[in-house]
């Protein structure tokens, strides 16, 4: 998988473009084609494919109601006091009731 991706890297730093012999087509993200280069693996090969990967906030919050790896105690803790208030947390903060930091900016 490494020499995959060192060759992807090569590629795009010698040309602008990932793309070269023997390797799958990396195409570009589009809005209306939002998929991603994954790079994995099993034990004895790399697996390397374009994917639609998007996660979406509802996808996000229902996973972590979902997770029960803490206590609600630390979830409620972790939700309200780290994740409450950063730039991509608006969703976030208006699913789980967060008090906002900004009260003065719209």
């Amino acid at each position: 998988m490494a020499k995959q991706y060192n060759s992807y890297l090569a590629n795009f730093l010698k040309s602008g473009d990932p793309n070269g012999d023997g390797l799958a087509a990396w195409n570009s993200w589009k809005p209306d084609k939002k998929v991603s280069m994954v790079f994995d693996g099993t034990e004895t090969d790399a697996v390397v494919e374009e994917k639609d990967v998007t996660t979406t906030y509802q996808d996000i919050m229902k996973a972590m109601d979902q997770d029960t790896s803490v206590s609600d105690e630390i979830k409620d803790k972790m939700i309200k006091n780290v994740l409450n208030g950063r730039w991509f947390s608006r969703e976030l903060d208006e699913h789980y009731g967060n008090k906002s930091l900004w009260s003065d900016v719209e």
